[in-house]
């Protein structure tokens, strides 16, 4: 039996060492969201007047942008604007700016290596929070969804009860 060769052994720690690190970078890019969290912009809109939450929109917080456009969308505290609560959901799904990412390639066929930087935008508001908020503006409206949709059935009663009182 032939001995292993050191430079392939050394090779393969490597690229296991490189294929962790990697594999650690792509995890910690995605932050899963509690559903207290997600659902807070719903909470945010029935409780806090629209001059508060617009205040706050202007100065660029995505959530408060999310908020007054549920708030004018769905005519919460007093205030209905459908048109304008459409623009400010979409100002709230906007990029907030780019996370650089850097990524090596390997020489191949003579050419050298380099090292790429790309710039992957990053967002306060994303479109599964946007679409986990429908749902459960769609269960408040109608509670014709199961309230998991809600982030289950304490919080969706804690919401249900709010947006009652909102309405």
């Amino acid at each position: 039996m032939a001995a292993a060769n050191p430079l392939s052994t050394k090779f393969s720690l490597v690229a296991l060492v490189a294929a962790a690190a990697l594999a650690a970078g792509c995890a910690s890019m995605v932050t899963p969201m509690d559903a207290g969290t997600a659902f807070r912009p719903i909470e945010l809109a029935a409780t806090q007047s629209a001059s508060s939450l617009q205040m706050r929109a202007e100065q660029g917080d995505a959530q408060a942008q999310l908020a007054l456009s549920i708030a004018l969308s769905h005519g919460l505290n007093g205030v209905q604007s459908p048109d304008e609560g459409r623009i400010w959901r979409a100002r709230s799904s906007q990029p907030r700016g780019y996370m650089p990412i850097t990524q090596y390639t390997a020489a191949f066929n003579g050419q050298p290596s380099r090292i790429n930087i790309i710039n992957v935008p990053r967002y306060d508001v994303s479109s599964g929070q946007l679409a986990m908020i429908d749902s459960c503006i769609v269960y408040l409206e109608s509670r014709s969804r199961d309230s998991a949709v809600c982030g289950g059935p304490e919080l969706a009663l804690r919401l249900s009860t709010i947006w009652a009182n909102a309405k």
